[in-house]
């Protein structure tokens, strides 16, 4: 039988608790501003949720952890750990983890959406797509956008992320960028982009590359 080492399972519930703790009395000793910059709060507000990112990620980390352990408590054998072992090893590859969200963002293409027509989406959910050059060679696929309600009529002809077409594929650009701000996730992209890959989800390179576009 194999022996599984005890693992203390409130040990992640203390670290938090003890680190909430410590930002608490750290928030209570900063001296309190008159006066916040617009782009002070933006930076705190993008930070604040990175954290929160970064948390949850760790709480999924956690979970899967724990059900490692119960499986290996069941193992008979030191075969039957091994084939565990190597099961684990497979899902938990941050490389097929991030290919598979890529994959989700990739179905979650709107069907008469064209390739110019996508990136300009992918883009607006960074507040990076530009405007619209109605006098480009694009002209045609931007107006048909419009007609099959990607984007909209007026306004800017901003994108409907409202619309039931498009609420998948904000969907997917989340998770995907979740996974990306998680610590393994993070680590495979610091991986990629020592190789020379983009990695930064608010980059066009990083769309062109990756879904082939």
């Amino acid at each position: 039988m194999i022996i599984v080492e005890p693992r203390d399972e409130h040990t992640w519930e203390q670290k938090r608790a003890a680190w909430r703790i410590a930002l608490k009395k750290a928030l209570k000793d900063l001296a309190k501003p008159t006066k916040v910059s617009a782009a002070d709060h933006l930076a705190a507000t993008e930070n604040i949720a990175a954290q929160a990112a970064e948390i949850e990620a760790l709480q999924d980390l956690l979970e899967a952890a724990n059900d490692k352990i119960e499986v290996l408590k069941a193992v008979k054998d030191a075969e039957g750990a091994k084939e565990a072992l190597a099961s684990f090893s497979e899902a938990d590859s941050a490389e097929d983890m991030f290919e598979a969200l890529l994959d989700d963002v990739r179905s979650a293409k709107p069907k008469h959406a064209t390739n110019a027509v996508f990136k300009h989406i992918l883009l607006d959910h960074f507040d990076k797509a530009g405007a619209i050059n109605w006098f480009s060679s694009d002209k045609d696929e931007f107006e048909a956008a419009i007609q099959y309600n990607l984007l909209a009529s007026e306004d800017g002809y901003g994108v409907q992320w409202g619309g039931a077409k498009l609420a998948p594929l904000g969907k997917a650009i989340v998770a995907l960028d979740d996974f990306l701000r998680s610590s393994e996730g993070h680590a495979l992209a610091k991986e990629q982009q020592e190789g020379g890959v983009v990695m930064d989800v608010d980059d066009r390179e990083f769309w062109e590359y990756h879904l082939d576009l």
